[in-house]
């Protein structure tokens, strides 16, 4: 008796290549990469379906190590459903909108212009913290109309650079040590002078090292701000 042996493959792995789109689209998946107008190569490290139909994508660029998030408009659900059922629905809709009352069709939200503006918001106000000068002084689009928009409202926020105040100084003759004393404001220094000439010269190197650790101190807080 000879016994027979069915050899059965076993399924194999499709294995996704990842895709490249010219724009943010609710079709993209991890691993895709995104090269929408005016920012670097992004590749989608999240995605999200949110509530209400809406994707979250959570994006990085390959070199960097901040990431943003991208609000995308839900694909077409004409699309998702089979040609007989969106004609039943069509012809269910038709008598409902000649009892109704309205004549015309309420505007359906633009989510990919929302969602472009969105992210250009994000890099307009992330530009306008860390100080870096606008990409662009005219809205030619919705992103780039987000990004003056985002860019303003940080720019609008910060305060005003006050004027700075001149600082006081002066130098006294002691005459029980026979030496000057530098004064900067209610501050004596404790280096002397041995003469008014010397005196003026300890002041002014002070007051310009106050005012280089002043700068500095200004820029470290700028950079944890953005």
């Amino acid at each position: 008796m000879t016994a027979q042996i069915i050899a059965s493959s076993a399924p194999q792995a499709q294995i996704q290549t990842p895709q490249v789109w010219d724009k943010p689209t609710a079709a993209a998946q991890v691993g895709d990469e995104i090269c929408a107008p005016f920012t670097p190569v992004m590749q989608v490290v999240e995605r999200e379906v949110l509530a209400d139909g809406r994707v979250r994508l959570l994006v990085k660029p390959g070199s960097a190590t901040y990431s943003e998030e991208w609000i995308v408009a839900p694909q077409a659900t004409v699309e998702q459903q089979p040609t007989q059922a969106t004609s039943e629905t069509t012809a269910n809709q038709q008598p409902i909108e000649l009892k109704g009352d309205c004549t015309h069709h309420q505007p359906q939200p633009d989510w990919e212009a929302i969602a472009e503006y969105e992210s250009g918001s994000i890099h307009g106000k992330h530009d306008a913290s860390a100080r870096i000068p606008p990409m662009c002084k005219q809205a030619s689009c919705p992103y780039s109309q987000g990004y003056l928009d985002g860019y303003s409202s940080i720019k609008a926020s910060q305060p005003p650079a006050s004027v700075p105040k001149a600082v006081e100084w002066q130098v006294v003759y002691d005459p029980k040590w026979d030496l000057y004393q530098v004064w900067v404001e209610n501050r004596c220094l404790m280096e002397k002078a041995i003469s008014y000439a010397e005196g003026e010269k300890i002041a002014q190197k002070y007051i310009a090292a106050e005012k280089l650790r002043a700068s500095h101190r200004e820029l470290v807080m700028s950079a944890f701000a953005a």
